[in-house]
């Protein structure tokens, strides 16, 4: 059965957010987070300090997923708050590889034994 639902997300204090379309823009400093929601009838707006995410009919696949789009909301305000760093651990299993940072390439020789190295582009900011 088709119910209307609303959820209400608090803005934590210094993030600035927007809603462009089917996304939201929050922003704090100089970081900037851009989150896509296309679920069909929902509606967003950004009201004081706080973000309303709405429909007139949903029913439970539509609400599951908005909630599941709440969820990833509050991690991107936590994102804004503290950065996170992805560390690269490299494991070799039997063979063993050798890899090396040249300038925005990494190099990867004797990958499983192979006789040529693999190359790889490091993207800018990383």
């Amino acid at each position: 059965m088709k119910k209307a639902f609303e959820t209400r997300i608090e803005i934590p204090s210094g993030v600035v957010c927007k809603v462009l379309g089917n996304s939201i823009q929050c922003s704090k400093g100089g970081t900037q987070v851009d989150r896509n929601i296309e679920i069909p009838f929902v509606k967003i707006e950004v009201s004081g300090n706080e973000i309303i995410i709405s429909t007139k009919k949903a029913n439970k696949k539509d609400i599951s997923k908005i909630k599941a789009q709440v969820a990833h909301l509050k991690n991107n305000f936590l994102g804004l708050n503290e950065r996170f760093v992805y560390e690269l651990e490299v494991c070799n299993v039997h063979f063993p590889m050798t890899v090396k940072v040249d300038g925005a390439r990494l190099i990867i020789s004797n990958f499983l034994g192979e006789k040529v190295a693999r190359n790889a582009n490091i993207l800018p900011g990383v």
